[in-house]
């Protein structure tokens, strides 16, 4: 019986070892392993395809979206920037017809002033043939022509720099105007723009005013002579000192817009440019 047991185990040994040299013999199916399995290079290789087609389609969406942000930022650059240019020519416009009617209110004063300046030059010239001292009549004529000409000039430069000051605030508001379509509160700069205009204005009147003033000496006696031209020469100076103080204050309020602007203007809010890829 012992026999017979060994020998139905032999018999079993050598099935199996019959049937696993058929079945080394035999391939396994096209991407499969050992019993079935997958095999682990075929594997690696589909995963790095699909990886890198993922990663081709992620780039390409992000592509596309990165060109069409480009192009609303620079439809949205285009569209400011011809709003802008829109308000400054406007705003040019009315500057320019306040300059205008600045220059005519001052012919204006002028020509009614005219009769009584060459009245007061008549009675100057009258007076300084009475002046026996021919060195003290030259000079007398000289000092006059002096202050007429220093009138014109400071009259002339306290105008530029009542423009300049404009200039300024000009500048101010359209940088103001840029970081609102950026949503940045910019209220407080407005009201200092409106308050910085005002104080030009003012200076403005003072410099159109200064048209009807006439500086020349009414001479009262040959003695008095250097007292007549210091009176004259005082007069002068107080009035344009009313008038540097005037444009003294409109300069601070612009300077007081420029500082409101401060906190809600950076870098961003420089003027837009349509040539940006950004």
């Amino acid at each position: 019986m012992f026999q017979n047991k060994v020998y139905v185990s032999i018999l079993s040994l050598s099935a199996m070892l019959i049937a696993g040299g058929v079945y080394a013999q035999t391939p396994p199916p096209a991407g499969q392993g050992f019993l079935g399995a997958p095999r682990y290079g075929q594997d690696r290789s589909e995963a790095n395809g699909q990886f890198k087609e993922e990663r081709e389609r992620i780039r390409e969406e992000r592509m596309a979206s990165s060109s069409a942000l480009r192009g609303e930022r620079k439809e949205g650059r285009e569209e400011l920037k011809n709003k802008l240019e829109a308000f400054r020519e406007e705003r040019k416009k009315e500057q320019e017809a306040l300059r205008e009617e600045m220059k005519t209110k001052m012919e204006q004063i002028r020509e009614r002033a005219k009769t009584e300046m060459e009245q007061k030059r008549e009675e100057f010239k009258t007076k300084l043939e009475g002046i026996k001292d021919g060195r003290k009549k030259q000079n007398a004529t000289q000092l006059s022509d002096q202050l007429d000409k220093l009138n014109a000039r400071l009259a002339e430069e306290a105008t530029q720099f009542s423009e300049h000051i404009l200039d300024v605030l000009n500048r101010i508001e359209d940088r103001a105007k840029v970081a609102e379509a950026n949503g940045k509160d910019i209220s407080g700069v407005k009201t200092a723009i409106a308050s910085a205009r005002e104080a030009v204005a003012a200076a403005q009147a003072k410099i159109t005013a200064q048209a009807a003033k006439d500086y020349t000496v009414t001479i009262t006696t040959e003695s008095s002579l250097g007292a007549d031209f210091k009176k004259s020469r005082d007069a002068m100076k107080a009035d344009y000192k009313a008038i540097h103080d005037a444009l003294k204050a409109a300069r601070e309020a612009a300077r007081a817009a420029f500082e409101a602007l401060k906190p809600v203007s950076t870098d961003d809010d420089a003027e837009p440019s349509t040539n940006s890829t950004q």
